[in-house]
Parts: structure tokens; C-alpha cells; sequence
């Protein structure tokens, strides 16, 4: 395993370390966050969930098993039997130095103690009170004016931009997004939100069209130094990447 991120020629390109830099540590995890916060990075990205018991909790799948061996569905359990249950390491073995999945406020801490701006994604479709008492969370730690919010969900996004009428909010898409073509233009346009995409799906005119809306795009999860590159030069004003800088 490459014990170094990939650096590239970003021209203007903010780079974003997806779940910590991800191809160096075990993903959502506290070694991946700081390894992010010593890099060049103008990011971190990671996924926060509620648990049964209304609090929250960082990582990426719904079921925590691929990450810890342990059939759990994060939903359903409360948040301390969540958080006892150790992550696995790279290739999926038990570790003798213990990592858990962080809390949301372990992670802002970082983002914060490094200046690294928070990309946080709301996982599965929350209750305007959950969106908003996150939102509080990040407010508490002074960062409501320098995180982005991204979300598959758009009523994740509209409870926030309702609320906070200023906030960077981006509007994720993942797999075959075409026919939706015209409705997500009209959903960015209408709560100002920057789009978040697949990189398979973007294109230099795809670039130019969101720009045009005075909206910027975001792009995931791109690990060849070329295409990054390519992607720089057409204008692309994020790009998110498991080990690329």
C-alpha cells in the first residue's frame, strides 16, 4: 500500500479527502480525519447517521458490518452500543491500536484544530429536527459559515436551506442521473444548491452549464491522477478523492 497521497496538478481545484484520506487509513476514522488535516486538503468529507436514540454518529454505510465485522443496522441501535464495536483496519483484520467509528463533534474538532472546511453528508432521510440539531452542532463549533452540507436526499437539504438561507449546500447524485435532467436543474436553481456528482457522469459542457447558474460543482470519487486533471482543466471547482492531493 502507498504510504503517500498522489499529488496532482490541481490548477484551481479544491481537493476533498473522501471519508479522511481513505486510501491511507481506515475510512471515517480519526487516524483518516488528521492524515486529511496534515495534507494540503481544503476538505474533509464524511457521512453522519442518527442512531435510534436520536444522536450521531460518523460512517459511511447504513449497516456498520463492511467496516467492523458486527451486523448492526445503525438506525435501529442506540448510539452507545454503536460505538463501543471497534473498526476493523485496511484489509478487514482486528487491530491491537482500537479505533471506533467518531462522533460528529470528534470529527468538526479536527476540521476545526487543522482549518480544514467539513464536507458533511446527511446520511438516509432524517426529521427536520435532526438535520436542524446537527446543523446546531456545527453552529456550536463556529464552522455554520465554513462547512458544506451534501445530502442524496433533498429534503435533508431544503430543512437546512430554509433555515439557514446563506449556508454552502450541494445536492449529491449518484448513478444514472439523465433522466432527472431538467428536475435537478430546477431543484439547484430554486434553493441555490451546488451539485455534487458521480464522475462518470461529468463533462466539460456539464461544468460550463452548472458555472452559468453561478453554482459550482463537485465531483466524486476520482482516483486516476489523469482524469483529476483533466477534470481541473475543464474548470471543475471540487473534486473528491480517496488518495489523491
Amino acid at each position: 500500500m502507498n504510504k503517500e497521497t498522489i499529488k496532482i496538478n490541481k490548477l484551481n481545484t479544491l481537493m476533498i479527502a473522501h471519508r479522511g484520506i481513505s486510501a491511507l487509513a481506515k475510512e471515517n476514522s480519526i487516524e483518516a480525519f488528521v492524515l486529511a488535516g496534515k495534507s494540503t486538503h481544503y476538505g474533509i468529507e464524511t457521512d453522519v447517521h442518527v442512531t435510534k436514540d436520536n444522536k450521531y454518529i460518523v460512517h459511511h454505510d447504513d449497516n456498520i458490518k463492511r467496516c467492523t465485522g458486527v451486523d448492526l443496522i445503525i438506525e435501529e441501535n442506540n448510539f452507545d452500543d454503536i460505538r463501543k464495536i471497534p473498526l476493523l483496519g485496511m484489509n478487514n483484520e482486528e487491530t491491537i491500536n482500537k479505533q471506533y467509528s467518531p462522533t460528529l463533534e470528534e470529527y468538526l474538532t479536527i476540521c476545526k484544530t487543522y482549518n480544514k472546511r467539513p464536507i458533511l453528508e446527511l446520511k438516509a432521510k432524517m426529521t427536520e429536527d435532526n438535520v436542524l440539531n446537527i446543523a446546531k452542532i456545527v453552529e456550536q463549533f463556529g464552522l455554520i459559515d465554513n462547512i458544506t452540507f451534501i445530502s442524496f436526499h433533498p429534503n435533508n437539504l431544503i430543512y437546512l436551506r430554509n433555515k439557514y438561507k446563506d449556508v454552502d449546500i450541494q445536492f449529491l447524485v449518484g448513478e444514472k442521473p439523465w433522466y432527472l435532467r431538467h428536475v435537478m436543474f430546477i431543484l439547484l436553481k430554486k434553493y441555490r444548491f451546488g451539485l455534487d456528482i458521480d464522475y462518470h457522469f461529468v463533462t466539460e459542457r456539464l461544468i460550463k452549464k452548472v458555472h452559468k447558474y453561478g453554482l459550482k460543482i463537485n465531483t466524486w470519487t476520482v482516483d486516476d491522477k489523469l482524469i483529476a486533471e483533466q477534470f481541473a482543466k475543464w474548470g471543475i471547482d471540487q473534486i473528491t478523492s480517496n488518495g489523491l492531493e
